[in-house]
C-alpha cells in the first residue's frame, strides 16, 4: 500500500513539472516568432497611476486588437525610472532581445536615449512628451501626444482671440519644457497684439511657491499660463488659489491628469487646458470594458495617446517597408485620437481642442 502511495505522489510530480515543462516550452514556441516592442517606461518611482494605465493599454489593446492577426506582439517591459541613466540601462538590457520598435515615455528619458536610438535605428514612439523639439533630434523618433508648439500656439490664439485678453502672466516649471511653453507663448501672443507682463519659475517637486506667485499677482494679469507638471505644478494652482487670484488660468491636458485634479482646489474648476478629443467610441469594447473594470473610469488622454501608439504600430508592423517609414507614412489615419498625420520631424499633428474643467473633476470642450 506504501508503495502504491508513492508511486502515485511520483506519478504526480512528474505529472505537474513535466505539465509545468509543456506548458514553458509552448510558451516558448510561441513568443518565438513574436514582433518584439521595448517599452522603457518608470515602473518605479514616478507617477505609478500613469504608468499602469500605459501598461494595461498597450497590453489589453493589443491583445483585442490583435485576435484575428496573423501575428503575435510581445511587450517587453524595462524600468527607466524617468531619469536618463536608469532609462539608458533600460535601453540597453532591450537591446539582447532585438525588439522591432520601442515604446519610451516622456521627453527627458527620450533626449538621454538619443545615441542609442541613432545607433540602433529603431523606430521609438515617444508617449506623453511635450518639448517641441524632441522628434526633430532624430529620424527614429515619433512623438505620440501634443508638441508644446502645437499645443501653445492653440492656448495663444483662444486666450486673445476668444477670451478678448491681451495681458497674460507665466508661472512655468524650471526645465526645457517650461521654456519651452514659455517661448512659444510669448512669441505667439505677441504676433497676435498680446503681452506677456510677468514670469515665474517653479521647481518640479516645489511645494510652496508662494513668493513667484505673489511676484505674478502684483503685476494683476487677466490671464496665468501655468506650464509644467509634477507637485510643483498642482502647488502654484492651489497657490493661486489662496492668494485670492479670480483670473483665468490656462494650461494643458496634465491637469486632466486624475492624480492631478484630486489635489487642486475645487478641482480646477474653471481652468482652461489644450488637449485631444479623446474618441473612447473609437476603442474596442472589449478593451474598454477591461480598462474600465480595472480602473473604474473610462480612457484617460494619457492612455488614449497609449491605445493610439498601439493603433499606428498595428498599421506599420503591416507596411512592407517597415515600421519606420510607415509610420511616416500615417496620413489621416483614425485612431482614438482623432485623425494623425506625420510630418517629416516625426510629429503627428492631431486635432487640438480647448477643454474646461468643472466642478466634479470632468471637462468640457468650448472651442473645436
Amino acid at each position: 500500500m506504501r508503495k502504491f502511495i508513492w508511486t502515485l505522489v511520483i506519478v504526480a510530480v512528474v505529472a505537474v513539472f513535466g505539465g509545468r515543462a509543456w506548458y514553458l516550452h509552448k510558451q516558448a514556441e510561441q513568443n518565438k516568432d513574436a514582433i518584439k516592442i521595448g517599452v522603457v517606461v518608470p515602473l518605479s518611482g514616478f507617477d505609478e497611476n500613469m504608468t499602469d494605465r500605459i501598461v494595461t493599454t498597450l497590453k489589453t489593446a493589443t491583445e483585442e486588437l490583435t485576435k484575428k492577426k496573423p501575428y503575435k506582439i510581445q511587450y517587453l517591459f524595462e524600468d527607466g525610472k524617468y531619469t536618463v541613466k536608469d532609462s539608458i540601462s533600460a535601453f540597453n538590457k532591450l537591446k539582447a532581445s532585438n525588439p522591432s520598435a520601442y515604446i519610451v515615455l516622456g521627453d527627458l528619458p527620450a533626449f538621454g536615449l538619443r545615441p542609442l536610438i541613432n545607433e540602433t535605428k529603431m523606430p521609438t514612439i515617444v508617449l506623453v512628451s511635450g518639448d517641441s523639439g524632441l522628434p526633430a533630434q532624430s529620424p527614429y523618433l515619433f512623438r505620440m501626444s501634443l508638441s508644446s508648439k502645437d499645443m501653445i500656439q492653440r492656448l495663444a490664439s483662444f486666450t486673445y482671440n476668444t477670451k478678448h485678453i491681451s495681458d497674460a502672466a507665466i508661472m512655468k516649471i524650471k526645465n526645457n519644457y517650461g521654456d519651452d511653453g514659455s517661448q512659444f507663448f510669448k512669441k505667439y501672443f505677441a504676433d497676435l497684439g498680446g503681452k506677456v507682463i510677468a514670469e515665474e519659475t517653479f521647481n518640479v517637486m516645489d511645494m510652496d511657491v508662494r513668493a513667484q506667485v505673489e511676484k505674478v499677482l502684483a503685476t494683476n494679469p487677466n490671464m496665468i499660463l501655468v506650464w509644467g507638471f509634477g507637485p510643483g505644478y498642482t502647488t502654484t494652482f492651489n497657490q493661486l488659489s489662496e492668494l485670492g487670484y479670480k483670473g483665468e488660468i490656462i494650461t494643458d491636458f496634465g491637469v486632466f491628469d486624475k492624480a492631478v485634479w484630486e489635489n487642486i482646489h475645487n478641482k480646477g474648476d474653471g481652468i482652461y487646458f489644450t488637449t485631444i478629443d479623446s474618441q473612447a467610441n473609437k476603442m474596442n469594447p472589449q478593451f474598454l470594458q477591461n480598462y474600465t473594470a480595472k480602473f473604474g473610469d473610462k480612457p484617460d488622454v494619457v492612455a488614449s495617446f497609449a491605445y493610439a501608439a498601439v493603433e499606428a504600430l498595428l498599421k506599420t508592423i503591416e507596411n512592407p517597408k517597415g515600421i519606420e517609414a510607415g509610420l511616416y507614412e500615417l496620413q489621416n489615419f483614425e485612431t482614438a485620437i482623432g485623425k494623425i498625420n506625420y510630418d517629416k520631424e516625426g510629429e503627428p499633428h492631431a486635432q487640438i481642442v480647448i477643454k474646461q474643467m468643472q466642478p466634479d473633476g470632468t471637462a468640457k470642450i468650448v472651442k473645436e
